[in-house]
């Protein structure tokens, strides 16, 4: 396999209670995971922990380890199915990539991602949404989500390129966002808790925002 960058690796105790010490040493975060400790002159062993590897677009991995010994660990984590898009529509299947091929336009709503762990690779194609109607370029209702690599374009209206709705643990990364009409927004946001990162949004028209939360 190849290293995989930018992976989220999480290690919890199996027993209940504090047992790692955190501190930053010129600016590099360190984290020291204690094999037990003394309370009340009783010893507690922190020897079962759980070491978990995750990164969006991919299955995650865990394993459980004692650390009466130094080790090193491999996981190995596998991508998620990936499907070609050609055209706007419902992503709806659980635990997939969309890999986006080429310009696409809608009337409406563009992409609709109802279903956890969907990632949207744009590969820096442009998504043209709301020609006709009130919609939006992306809709999510989901967790766990990532939006990648794609420009929107709006084309009505009280429209917003990306819509999350309560949605939570998502990532908006590298995306560029124009809205050229009124009433518009770039990102509208209601009870969600995501990370946007690395992206551009441009707004002209009277009474728009670029982000509205």
């Amino acid at each position: 396999g190849i290293l995989l960058n930018n992976a989220d690796i999480n290690i919890t105790s199996k027993k209940t209670g504090e047992s790692t010490i955190k501190e930053t040493v010129n600016g590099i975060v360190k984290e020291t995971f204690l094999g037990y400790r003394v309370v009340n002159n009783v010893v507690e062993e922190f020897s079962n922990y759980s070491v978990k590897a995750s990164k969006l677009g991919y299955f995650s991995n865990e394993t459980n380890i004692t650390l009466n010994i130094s080790k090193s660990i491999i996981l190995t984590l596998l991508q998620f199915p990936v499907t070609i898009l050609i055209d706007c529509g419902e992503l709806n299947i659980p635990d997939r990539v969309y890999n986006l091929t080429r310009n696409v336009n809608s009337s409406g709503t563009c992409f609709n991602i109802t279903s956890n762990n969907i990632a949207i690779i744009g590969n820096g194609f442009l998504v043209n949404y709301s020609t006709a109607s009130k919609g939006y370029g992306i809709y999510v209702n989901s967790s766990y989500f990532s939006i990648n690599n794609v420009n929107l374009v709006d084309n009505g209206n009280s429209s917003s390129a990306i819509y999350l709705n309560n949605s939570n643990n998502g990532e908006i990364d590298n995306v560029d966002i124009i809205n050229r009409n009124a009433n518009s927004s770039g990102v509208y946001i209601i009870g969600s808790s995501d990370i946007i990162r690395n992206s551009k949004i441009k707004i002209y028209g009277n009474n728009s925002h670029g982000i509205i939360s």
